[in-house]
């Protein structure tokens, strides 16, 4: 029954070999031609079926690896309570920072240089696997905006600087107070503050001879604490 409706719709739009150019074709050839056409379908409705499989296999995946990252930083943030401050007096300012690698990269540079704490603006959670173990040695504050984490240092007395490749003075040039706190911005957006509410903080910027003025905030971030710690060994 399925090669009869076929045989219908391929003599209607005259795709079947007729009597005028092929006299010789015989019913069973017709039929073959008809059978090796539905395969080749069936063919392409597989290849498409199995495209979509893999979509959604892909979509499951990102959701589970989404999971898997959370999970782990709440198994990684209770160790974390446990956290002693590090040997310098330097913070650092992640200031809605992308919660894939970058964080969990800056905590593992964090540790290795000492830092006194790390204190995270508007990041709910973040995958620690990049940090390597660092996320449970080095304390973490959690705050929900600037202003909360701005009154707090200035309690403490921290001069406080920003990362801006456009202005400031060189890092090279200036020299970091004990209790400095450095804001690394987010990757695409920069800072979610606005400048102007907080006339105490200072800018820098990392010294770029390239053609392209960034850097991928991990990498600025182990450029400040490396200067910052320099600068201790100095004057040692």
């Amino acid at each position: 029954m399925l090669y009869h409706h076929q045989l219908r719709y391929e003599n209607k739009y005259n795709l079947l070999p007729t009597s005028a150019n092929k006299p010789d074709h015989s019913r069973a050839e017709n039929t073959l031609y008809l059978f090796v056409k539905a395969q080749k379908s069936f063919t392409n409705r597989v290849g498409e079926d199995k495209n979509i499989t893999m979509s959604s296999s892909k979509k499951r995946h990102k959701r589970s690896q989404a999971e898997q990252a959370q999970w782990l930083f709440r198994r990684h943030k209770n160790a974390n309570l446990l956290a002693e401050p590090g040997v310098n007096e330097f913070i650092v300012v992640l200031d809605h920072v992308k919660s894939d690698f970058n964080i969990g990269k800056i905590f593992r540079t964090a540790d290795a240089f000492g830092a006194r704490e790390v204190h995270l603006l508007g990041i709910d959670y973040f995958d620690p696997t990049p940090a390597k173990g660092s996320f449970k040695w080095v304390p973490a504050k959690f705050h929900e905006d600037m202003a909360t984490c701005y009154a707090e240092l200035s309690s403490r007395e921290y001069t406080l600087f920003t990362l801006d490749p456009g202005q400031g003075a060189l890092l090279s040039d200036v020299l970091l107070p004990a209790k400095s706190a450095f804001i690394l911005g987010h990757e695409e957006f920069g800072h979610s503050f606005d400048y102007q509410e907080y006339s105490q903080i200072q800018p820098l910027r990392i010294p770029q001879l390239g053609k392209v003025q960034s850097l991928n905030v991990s990498i600025a971030a182990s450029v400040v604490m490396y200067e910052y710690v320099r600068q201790r060994i100095n004057k040692a």
